[in-house]
């Protein structure tokens, strides 16, 4: 019967082997029988050995081919339903051809090879187990060496087993892999090929196993589950296939199922990889994992393309860590056009937005990389929310702008919703990367997020022409506390350091402070530029920024606006800005004024402090005053510095004095413009040391314009209880040249004053202006004084500016002096009778000499400019007041009184209301 049977089986072997391998000997049946073994006759040209190709053939697998000894083959290739069964301990199966025709073992058609009870199978060096269709191979508490090539579906190595991986072959296509309750162990680096491709699937499993790399390398392309298990000692590991070959979905998932079963990965460094099309590449730890990088997470040397890259964290009890500097994103690379890379702890689902619990990522320094390609739009983002939730670097975080033109780059590091960025040292936003162009750098801490600030925060312009680069510091309704370091906007090159260079000429920088209450230990610093662009064909363009929005901001350090803090003693351009919006907000130097221009020669650029909104506070403190290019050792040749507010119930307040330009400035201008929107919440200029000193210049080629204008709704005194300042508008030494103003216009101003001194009396140049224009405000001086030396009149004048109703009367205690100008324009005046009308123009309570403006036709001391051709004048001493008398000689028609007349009553109106 065994020979009869024997016989059929060649007929049906001939059959077979028209369409497959022919091997050098082959055990070929119709169907299986009970207790065949591997040693068995039925081999065509005898038991396999040692550099022999073998097939096997057996068409169902009721029974298994039992293999039992040390047995051997060069080859082998499982057909057609075939059941191997390689068993119990000292038994074992190794192929041994190293050459072609290659000792791989190859299962196809329903076959399936099992090895199991402590038996062992070893497949030839560099060679592999092919699993096709719907073949298996199964290793149960035995050991496997070896690899997979092209094809391993349906494998499972568990329960104890051991599988010394020899690779993962480069090339496969295909595979479901289960490792359960077992170990690897790589003594080859481990490649995976290049990810899920459109017909093909890769995935690897580990449940409760442990991978042990022994410093060899592992590419982890398709998808590799580690669940309660742990990879250790690899010496790096490519997430996708390194060398710009990526594609398609590649995942690694990580999940433990408790505290006590945590699923881990130790390696020596992470390597990132992507590429374009369709190409993602992500490791998830989804609760109760440990990464530990004991050198540093980095983009592959050759990313390509585009695509995203994503670290995400889910779940409960994650950490990651990394020991050495890490780069995320393009890594200067210059070949992403596309594609997000991002690190976070937040997804979405169905429009629902979770975040992981009790996760920690931890590094040395992380820098957020962007592409340089021009007109690219890539991203570096880290993403962290949710209380509980910690980000901590040992060192720096560096989000960098793009060295590209065009782009839409953007590096983003952001922590919200109640998580805790743990910044380490210094946070440098444009991140080293001085030749900027395009892009946007940021660092956001919003939305009950706590900043733990140890260092300095740095937001860096560019050191090239034309940068469209922003870098920008968003705080937002969250908490920030500080232990050491300042908040420094718009420098340049040597941004990692305690003094900066203010060397950048182009690009923006903007820090935000939104919705927060914060008290800020260190120094505020608003960069300028340094450098002389005068021969260069270029201008300035670098704007440095901090706008203080619904936020009360209060700093003990210095403020540095313009001047020599911070590596800034000669300034050619730049504009920096201070910006308080909102409604409440506050920028508060509790201990120190503002010193613009100290130690400073400034040639161009503009300081700008802004304030709009609703009951808005700017204070510098008890003893702060505020220089406005007017600090010791400065040099002002030109540049700008403004101060305007606009809106209603504002407060600007000093210690001290405010200072407005230097005494010999060549040119430029300094301005301080204040304009109220509301009678009833007037905005006050409160000078808490009282003196207000505005400067001409002592040189003699000066163009320097410094003012200060009341535009309207608007008390000016020493504090809320309106109690008087010292005015003095002129300059320290003589004044030659350029412009000293304070001008009073639109309605319902109050001044109060103690001396209000106006130019001097060796003053015989220059242009110093004392302006009051329109009828509605209140000012007041003990003192008044207008000087010159007599020879020029007018290089200090006095002028009043109607509105259709008259002037405002300057009301003084004690004239001192009056040797200048009065300039009186009434030019909008509308008359309401052709009867002589009165206006007091200096109201005193002293006797004083104001023969010389007693007059009626314009002289040296006194000029009057008229409505209307035909119009007559005369100024006259009534008691103590100088009096300008005015007789119109045209009467308006009948509307024109009912549009005066209704002005009239709604001032009336408003004044009735205040009053009661």
């Amino acid at each position: 019967m065994k020979t009869k049977r024997y016989l059929y089986s060649i007929a049906a072997s001939a059959l077979f082997l028209s369409g497959a391998y022919a091997a050098d000997t082959e055990l070929v049946l119709d169907a299986s029988q009970d207790g065949l073994t591997w040693a068995d006759a039925l081999w065509s040209n005898g038991t396999p050995q040692e550099g022999i190709t073998a097939l096997i053939n057996i068409a169902d697998s009721e029974n298994p081919l039992l293999i039992q000894g040390e047995a051997v083959a060069g080859k082998l290739n499982v057909y057609n339903n075939s059941y191997l069964l390689l068993t119990g301990e000292g038994n074992s199966l190794k192929t041994t051809i190293t050459e072609a025709p290659y000792g791989n073992i190859e299962i196809y058609n329903n076959s399936k090879f099992v090895v199991s009870d402590k038996a062992s199978l070893t497949i030839a060096n560099g060679m592999s187990v092919y699993v096709n269709d719907n073949a298996s191979f199964e290793v149960n508490n035995a050991t496997f060496t070896g690899k997979f090539y092209n094809k391993a579906n349906n494998v499972v190595i568990q329960n104890g087993s051991t599988w010394n991986a020899t690779g993962y072959h480069n090339g496969i296509k295909d595979a479901n892999i289960l490792v359960k309750d077992s170990t690897i162990n790589s003594t080859t680096g481990f490649q995976m090929g290049s990810g899920q491709t459109a017909g093909h699937s890769k995935v690897l499993t580990l449940e409760n196993s442990d991978w042990k790399f022994g410093g060899n390398g592992a590419n982890f392309c398709g998808i590799v589950n580690i669940l309660d298990s742990s990879i250790t000692s690899t010496g790096h590991i490519n997430m996708a296939a390194e060398g710009g070959n990526a594609s398609g979905e590649n995942l690694l998932y990580m999940k433990g199922s408790s505290a006590k079963s945590l699923s881990t990965m130790t390696t020596y460094k992470l390597w990132w990889n992507t590429n374009g099309g369709d190409t993602s590449t992500t490791l998830h730890q989804a609760g109760n994992t440990n990464v530990t990088i004991s050198n540093a997470f980095d983009s592959s040397n050759n990313t390509n393309g585009g695509s995203n890259v994503l670290w995400l964290f889910s779940g409960d009890n994650n950490t990651a860590q990394s020991s050495a500097d890490s780069s995320w994103g393009d890594n200067g690379k210059n070949k992403n056009t596309t594609g997000i890379w991002k690190i976070t702890n937040a997804q979405t689902v169905e429009g629902i937005q979770t975040t992981s619990t009790n996760s920690l990522f931890k590094t040395n320094s992380i820098y957020l990389k962007v592409s340089s390609v021009e007109d690219n739009n890539f991203q570096s983002v880290v993403d962290w929310a949710g209380t509980g939730n910690t980000f901590k670097t040992s060192y720096d975080v560096f989000p960098c702008l793009s060295t590209g033109a065009n782009t839409n780059a953007v590096s983003s590091f952001t922590v919200r919703d109640g998580a805790l960025a743990d910044i380490g040292a210094f946070v440098v936003v444009g991140g080293k990367v001085d030749a900027s162009l395009s892009g946007t750098a940021s660092f956001n801490v919003l939305n009950g997020a706590t900043y733990n600030q140890k260092s300095h925060i740095v937001l860096q312009n560019s050191t090239v022409a034309g940068s469209t680069g922003r870098s920008e510091f968003n705080f937002e309704n969250a908490n920030w506390n500080r232990t050491n370091g300042s908040l420094l906007i718009g420098f340049g090159s040597n941004s990692r350091t305690e003094n900066p260079n203010q060397d950048a000429i182009s690009g923006t920088s903007i820090a935000t402070i939104k919705d927060s209450i914060i008290t800020y230990g260190g120094n505020v610093a608003l960069a300028g530029s340094k450098i002389d662009l005068s021969e260069s064909g270029t201008t300035h363009s670098n704007v440095a920024k901090l706008v203080i929005d619904d936020t009360k901001f209060t700093f003990n350090g210095e403020l540095y606006l313009g001047h020599i803090g911070y590596n800034g003693g000669t300034i050619y351009g730049g504009t920096s800005i201070i910006e308080v919006i909102g409604e409440n907000s506050a920028f508060i130097s509790s201990n120190k004024g503002l010193y613009s221009g100290y130690n400073t020669t400034t040639y161009g650029g503009a300081r700008k402090i802004l304030v709009s909104g609703k009951n808005n506070t700017v204070s510098f403190g008890s003893n702060g005053a505020f220089y406005m290019n007017s600090a010791g050792g400065a040099k002002q040749y030109g540049g700008s510095f403004e101060v305007n507010i606009q809106g209603e119930g504002h407060t600007f307040q000093t210690g001290n004095n405010i200072d407005i330009g230097m005494k010999d400035a060549v040119g430029g201008s300094n301005t301080f413009y204040v304009k109220g929107t509301s009678s009833a919440n007037k905005n006050k200029v409160l000078v808490n040391g009282g003196n207000i000193y505005i400067k001409a210049s002592s040189d003699q080629k000066s163009t320097i314009v410094n003012t200060m204008e009341l535009a309207g709704n608007t008390i000016l005194s020493k504090n809320s209880d309106g109690e008087r300042i010292n005015f003095n508008l002129s300059s320290s030494d003589t004044a030659v040249a350029g412009a000293a103003k304070f001008i009073i216009s639109g309605e319902n101003n109050e001044v109060y004053l103690n001396n209000l001194s106006v130019g001097r009396t060796d003053l015989d140049s220059g242009s110093v202006l004392l302006q009051i224009e329109g009828s509605t405000h209140n000012i007041s001086a003990v003192n008044f004084a207008m000087r010159t030396s007599g020879l020029n009149t007018q290089a200090a004048t006095l002028s009043f500016v109607s509105d259709s109703v008259g002037i405002s009367t300057l009301k003084t205690t004690s004239v001192n002096e009056l040797s200048g100008f009065i300039d009186v324009d009434f030019s909008k005046y509308v008359a309401q009778t052709t009867d002589p009308m009165q206006f007091i123009l200096i109201s005193a309570e002293n006797n004083w000499d104001g023969s010389n403006y007693e007059t009626d036709s314009e002289n040296e001391y006194i000029k009057v400019s008229l409505a209307n051709e035909n119009d007559t004048w005369r100024t006259f001493m009534e008691g103590n007041n100088l009096v300008l008398e005015y007789n119109s000689a045209v009467i308006p028609e009948p509307s024109t009184f009912a549009a005066i007349f209704g002005a009239i009553a709604l001032a009336f109106a408003a004044y009735r209301r205040k009053k009661q």
